[in-house]
């Protein structure tokens, strides 16, 4: 039998009992009231539940804060995207200090739509340059014909008549078939790439330009070395090289000097064209390549502005540096092929 005497509480309230047995035979019991324990154990679950229910609500209203502020961000986008689609290409998306993943979206966005800005632009300004470039020759070709249809004439006004529609139409071509050339070197298409032998191209171009300049006494000057080869379209950078020869030709005054080299400098393959002409001032180098630019100076001698242009696409696309510098006097250019 055992009896264990409460100090205080009630009766039926719960408690932990510990016996220990004594020398004498008899057992010491121990207890100790659990309510106290129960009050503890229930007041930790209500502060547990209350903990959690505050995490969710806490966590609901982030939820809706950061749900509004990517709305507000993807609403502004779609703003962006409309004002674009109806024709607003300087429309950018904006951003934020906060340097997260949406800024760095935009940027590249910003990016993108500044490069789409530019084509469009470039093609506007093409566009307008063709239709000024067309209008001219074929306005000449119509009055010609009908000034000449007005009366009878002899033979040999009509043969005129019809030689200098030949050469107009003749110039239309030349400047269409730039065009398709340099629409072919800016989409970078690879077709007929291959292993090229810069040196041999620049001893053809030598042998071919030497001549010209001599019957507009020029004196022409080249230095080749071999080996210089790059992958590339042998007709691209043919055309290129070409029109820098041409170029120099053109503008280089009777008793002028003219200069080609080919050569491998730190490992690159270089090609540099140079001439005493004029020459092309600072502040309009950077505007010489874009297509029917013409300096005002140049305007009175045939060409349609488009040969600088087609240098530098094919110079982009076969990854090399285009470089005008002044050759005192004249003009320097230079090519640098990638190793």
């Amino acid at each position: 039998m055992f009896a264990i005497s409460r100090n205080s509480g009630d009766a039926n309230d719960p408690v932990r009992v510990l016996r220990t047995p004594l020398i004498s035979g008899y057992y010491l019991l121990v207890g100790r009231d659990l309510n106290d324990e129960r009050t503890l154990l229930n007041h930790n679950l209500k502060l547990v539940i209350i903990v959690i229910t505050l995490i969710l609500l806490l966590a609901l209203v982030g939820s809706i804060i950061l749900g509004r502020q990517t709305l507000r961000r993807i609403d502004a986008v779609n703003r962006t995207a409309q004002a674009i689609m109806a024709g607003d290409l300087s429309q950018r998306i904006a951003s934020t200090r906060r340097n997260n993943e949406f800024d760095e979206l935009g940027r590249t966005l910003n990016t993108m739509l500044e490069r789409i800005e530019q084509l469009m632009t470039g093609m506007r300004q093409v566009t307008e340059n063709i239709a000024h470039d067309l209008r001219s020759p074929l306005n000449r070709m119509r009055n010609r014909m009908e000034v000449t249809l007005l009366e009878p004439r002899e033979p040999a006004e009509y043969q005129t008549v019809l030689e200098q529609n030949v050469a107009d139409t003749d110039a239309l071509i030349q400047t269409f078939n730039a065009l398709l050339s340099i629409a072919q070197a800016e989409a970078g298409l690879q077709r007929d790439w291959a292993e090229q032998d810069l040196s041999a191209l620049g001893e053809d171009l030598a042998d071919l330009y030497s001549v010209l300049a001599e019957e507009q006494n020029k004196s022409f000057n080249s230095s080749v070395t071999t080996d210089c080869l790059i992958q590339g379209n042998r007709q691209l950078l043919a055309q290129a090289l070409s029109n820098l020869l041409d170029n120099a030709v053109k503008y280089t005054p009777d008793g002028g000097r003219i200069e080609l080299r080919v050569e491998r400098i730190d490992g690159r393959a270089t090609v540099t064209v140079a001439d005493s002409g004029p020459g092309i001032p600072f502040d309009q180098r950077d505007k010489v390549t874009e297509r029917f630019f013409r300096l005002d100076s140049a305007r009175s001698s045939p060409g349609n502005g488009l040969g600088l242009s087609l240098v530098k696409a094919v110079a982009k696309q076969h990854g090399a540096q285009l470089i005008l510098e002044d050759n005192q006097p004249g003009l320097r250019v230079t090519l640098r092929f990638r190793r």
